[in-house]
């Protein structure tokens, strides 16, 4: 079957403000050769928690309408088997030999203690995460440089971005992410594609959507190195990638869409889907 990949980062972008009406308009309207995947920096639990919360009448529908869920930003792909969402093993195996966690945290706790980072409690399948405040993200940046720094030798990447949660008065709260360098919200993408196409299926294109930060990979990066790799950014996405993807754009021949601001989270997907003639 020929088919097309839509990933969907959740918050921000399928879902926005008061739009869950629009959301579950298009998961209703899109076609059956169109796989729709959630990629989202959130873990699987906290994904179906926020979809209880927000579409309380049609949780069954939501998921039910993503074939996969590439969560904690794309360390982890799951998919629907029975009741229960289950851990793709070959992606899982694909990750396990670049990652040494006990290693990391011995090269990493001494320096996060004299920078003030958090280690975030909860253990990962293939991420450390940590928290901290800052007063810039140009400070933010320093503290990335000397983390990058230490693990220099380790094959990960790291990544930063504004925390959503309220941080003291003249602060900035982060969120750091380090995981294996073969993870990763497009990897993780690309890992489906050949994965998809193995069990017989052919990939025509994959569209991705988002709205901020830890979208740059699937929405500036990886149009430029795939001529079936489509780039979207909603019409609320923040200033930053924005600005990225315009950057870009010259070079990608028409790979990078930017709906208008009159067209935020599902409003902004559907638009972008009409004009690659999706829907």
């Amino acid at each position: 079957m020929n088919i097309k990949i839509a990933s969907l980062d959740f918050d921000g972008t399928l879902r926005f403000n008061n739009l869950e009406k629009d959301c579950i308009d298009l998961l209703k309207s899109l076609p059956s050769n169109i796989i729709s995947v959630i990629n989202t920096g959130r873990g699987i639990a906290l994904v179906k928690e926020k979809v209880k919360t927000y579409f309380p009448d049609d949780y069954e529908l939501f998921m039910g309408a993503m074939r996969f869920f590439i969560c904690n930003n794309g360390t982890d792909i799951y998919y629907h088997n029975g009741n229960d969402y289950v851990t793709l093993k070959e992606w899982s195996d694909h990750l396990q030999d670049q990652w040494n966690r006990s290693l990391l945290l011995e090269r990493l706790t001494p320096l996060a203690e004299e920078l003030m980072l958090d280690l975030y409690p909860e253990v990962y399948n293939f991420k450390l995460l940590y928290y901290f405040h800052r007063k810039s993200f140009e400070e933010a940046g320093e503290v990335i440089q000397k983390l990058q720094q230490a693990v220099s030798d380790q094959n990960i990447k790291i990544i930063h971005a504004q925390s959503s949660q309220t941080p003291p008065p003249g602060l900035l709260k982060f969120v750091c992410e380090i995981f294996p360098l073969k993870a990763g919200k497009g990897n993780a993408l690309i890992f489906l594609k050949d994965y998809l196409e193995n069990q017989g299926d052919t990939v025509e294109a994959i569209a991705c959507f988002g709205d901020d930060r830890n979208d740059i990979q699937t929405i500036v990066d990886m149009p430029g190195q795939y001529e079936w790799w489509y780039g979207c950014l909603v019409g609320n996405s923040t200033d930053w990638i924005i600005s990225r993807a315009k950057e870009a754009m010259p070079f990608v021949k028409g790979k990078i869409i930017i709906a208008p601001p009159e067209y935020p989270g599902p409003e902004g997907i559907k638009w972008i889907m009409q004009k690659l003639n999706w829907l």
